[in-house]
């Protein structure tokens, strides 16, 4: 269970890009791309989580998963 969380959370961006390519078109857009501002927002919170969050998140989950 441990090391699924883990994967997940390092495969967390992947996988929603992956879902929004898949079901484009069937609901609510995840990702902007008919507006060029909005979408330019998105990527800028995405860097965000990216260079802000994840180093600090990343460190969480293996602290959680291999110092055990």
């Amino acid at each position: 269970m441990k090391i699924y969380i883990f994967l997940i959370h390092i495969e967390s961006r992947a996988i929603c890009r992956y879902l929004e390519l898949k079901y484009k078109g069937q609901g609510t857009e995840l990702i902007p791309s008919k507006n060029t501002a909005a979408q330019g927002l998105f990527e800028q919170a995405a860097s965000i989580e990216t260079s802000y969050y994840d180093p600090y998140a990343s460190a969480i989950v293996a602290e959680k998963v291999f110092k055990k």
